[in-house]
């Protein structure tokens, strides 16, 4: 046999709840946005870190560049984001433009590139974080 007490929660639980018409689903709705900020900040940092892995498997296994120097140069990129955070636009116009003259230098300029775009990626996903916390 039940319990009265189970009957009774049961009841309350499976109580019929009042109708919200479409507009107003569509308000609340509206009024929600798709992504947490959290969340954003998570893919960025996410599709970042995708790049980085991207980058460093077409340094080695596309342009056979030494595993250590691909991968040296990619951490290297991330660690002058992190460290380049507060600092003004111009100076991260200064930093990519060394970067592509090194590049050219080194006559590695792919892999520059694909450095640059890690560092502008992880410059960007390490701004929104810090401007949301």
């Amino acid at each position: 046999m039940s319990d009265p007490q189970e009957i009774r929660d049961f009841e309350k639980n499976t109580e019929e709840k009042p109708r919200v018409s479409i507009r107003e689903r569509r308000r609340q709705s509206a009024a929600k946005p798709f992504l947490e900020h959290e969340q954003i900040s998570m893919l960025i940092l996410f599709a970042a870190i995708v790049s980085a892995i991207s980058s460093i498997l077409v340094g080695v296994l596309g342009l056979h560049i030494p595993a250590v120097v691909c991968c040296a140069i990619i951490f290297l990129e991330m660690a002058i984001a992190g460290c380049l955070i507060k600092v003004p636009v111009w100076l991260h116009v200064a930093v990519v433009a060394i970067q592509l003259a090194a590049g050219i230098w080194q006559k590695k300029l792919v892999l520059m590139l694909l450095g640059i775009a890690v560092y502008l990626l992880f410059g960007f996903a390490f701004r929104y974080m810090r401007r949301q916390y």
